[in-house]
């Protein structure tokens, strides 16, 4: 299931952006987050977790050492593009459509996982997570119908991205950015609508978990990007609108903004290369194996207590 690439890539920039040292901590501990967010919906078995512990493990050795250094490599690019002008709305298009490609690669080299994972569940597994996802649904807000609600958190949204990678708007870059989004179209009730469908198929689609199949149709289902019209029709107004708004913003860039955007998005490419760098020595799993060539290990930082030394 796929909401909005842009949308999703803008929330991951801020994330990223906002604390480079955070980044990297939440990086480092990544296993126990994914682990602890299925645990909110699934009460896994010891067994379960050791074999989740495994297979993730392997996945995240392929990320560290194949995947971060490529997002570094295409960051560092970006620098140069972006010193050289401002991105327009073609630019824009083509870098998020990246960032889109990057996570299909990833969803698809997790699919193995993710189907053994949930061909271990256990028939009273299934039924409690099917409770927890109806009970969900209960304590779903009302901003569904709050239409100026969501254009406020459109803006504010957009607003937040731009000023982690460049610094403070100043008044006219502001009154841009909610001119624009008094044409962004509302979705939230499109999209609570079409998630309790996807929901449903996945309940339906775990009843049939040991069947042959099973994991290509659960390929199809976390792959669909077809959600129907008139979804399909409002995401795809409101991410050329985004589009539109950021290359208006980085247009109208002050040279001190410009250079803060720089600095940051170089930053980023560093933070990348570094956590590559500190990947094991070995592919977990197969410590005979002889080091993958060009990857060292500084060892794993996984604490959660300070960044001091960290670079500011």
């Amino acid at each position: 299931m796929r909401r909005s690439a842009l949308r999703l890539w803008i929330v991951v920039l801020m994330c990223a952006i906002t604390s480079g040292c955070m980044m990297k901590v939440a990086y480092n501990n990544l296993d126990r987050l994914v682990r602890w967010r299925g645990g909110d919906v699934i009460d896994f078995m010891p067994d379960q977790r050791h074999r989740f512990d495994q297979e993730f493990a392997v996945l995240w050795y392929w990320h560290r050492t194949t995947q971060l250094p490529e997002y570094a490599s295409f960051f560092d690019e970006l620098v140069r593009a972006v010193h050289a002008q401002p991105l327009g709305e073609v630019e824009l298009k083509a870098t998020f459509a990246t960032f889109t490609r990057w996570g299909d690669r990833l969803e698809a080299r997790s699919l193995g996982l993710s189907a053994n994972l949930l061909r271990s569940l256990s028939d009273a597994q299934v039924a409690t997570l099917a409770e927890r996802i109806r009970a969900d649904r209960g304590w779903r807000d009302t901003a569904s119908d709050d239409f100026e609600g969501q254009r406020r958190a459109w803006a504010e949204r957009i607003e937040g991205l731009i000023e982690n990678l460049a610094g403070r708007l100043d008044k006219d870059q502001i009154d841009l950015i909610e001119d624009c989004a008094g044409r962004y179209v509302p979705e939230q009730a499109m999209w609570e609508a079409y998630i309790e469908k996807w929901q449903d198929r996945l309940v339906a689609l775990l009843e049939q978990r040991r069947s042959p199949g099973f994991e290509e149709e659960l390929a199809l289902l976390i792959s669909a990007e077809a959600y129907g019209s008139p979804l399909d029709e409002a995401v795809e107004a409101n991410e050329k609108l985004s589009r539109e708004a950021l290359a208006a913003i980085l247009a109208s860039l002050t040279s001190r903004q410009q250079v803060r955007l720089e600095k940051t998005l170089g930053n980023l490419a560093q933070d990348l290369r570094e956590l590559a760098a500190q990947a094991p020595k070995f592919v977990p799993g197969h410590e005979e194996r002889q080091p993958v060539e060009g990857v060292r290990s500084s060892g794993i930082r996984r604490d959660w207590s300070g960044c001091a030394g960290d670079r500011v």
